[in-house]
């Protein structure tokens, strides 16, 4: 996963995998097939290691501001945890620019880009249809943004932005939803 994470599905050669896990190249293709789907399995570990937090956030009944003040705090949390040695968002940033014949696996990473601002949205609509969000612009407009502001962190935190100034940046997102932030320091 994370010579993926550093390096994308086109920087990363078969040779550099089989050196880097030790095998040779026909036991890595008896066990996961191909470069691509050793590459979804990547993506999928990495999904479950950033998606506990956000799945506990957009699942909860708390207060709408509560859970998009979370999930901004854990989207910065998440693109800059230094842990790994590793900034941004493997999601975010993957398969954005693909060789022809990579389409079916860039149409895959988009549609788990897709996914995410499904859920986003789907939670959105609740607190719409409970009165805790007005119904314009709408949820879907408003997951857009909050997935391009967390996207758009990713990369930042890829660049070397600061954590401090990316919370600055989650902070005037939740700012352009709710007013002002009070809410959102509570988070922080």
């Amino acid at each position: 996963m994370m010579l993926f994470w550093r390096h994308g599905f086109e920087g990363v050669s078969v040779a550099y995998l089989t050196e880097a896990l030790g095998v040779a190249p026909a036991s890595l293709y008896a066990a996961f097939g191909s470069k691509a789907d050793l590459y979804k399995e990547a993506l999928e570990l990495y999904l479950r290691r950033v998606k506990v937090q956000a799945t506990y956030t957009l699942e909860t009944d708390r207060p709408i501001r509560e859970t998009v003040g979370e999930l901004l705090k854990s989207a910065v949390l998440s693109v800059t945890d230094d842990e790994a040695g590793i900034r941004g968002c493997m999601i975010s940033v993957s398969m954005l620019f693909h060789a022809p014949d990579k389409a079916a696996l860039a149409e895959h990473v988009e549609q788990l880009r897709r996914d995410w601002q499904t859920r986003i949205a789907s939670r959105l609509q609740r607190a719409t249809d409970v009165g805790e969000l007005p119904a314009s612009p709408g949820a879907d407009a408003w997951a857009c943004y909050l997935v391009s502001l967390m996207q758009g962190m990713g990369i930042q935190a890829r660049d070397g932005t600061s954590r401090d100034a990316l919370m600055v940046v989650a902070r005037l997102g939740f700012t352009t939803m709710f007013g002002p932030p009070g809410a959102f320091d509570q988070f922080v």
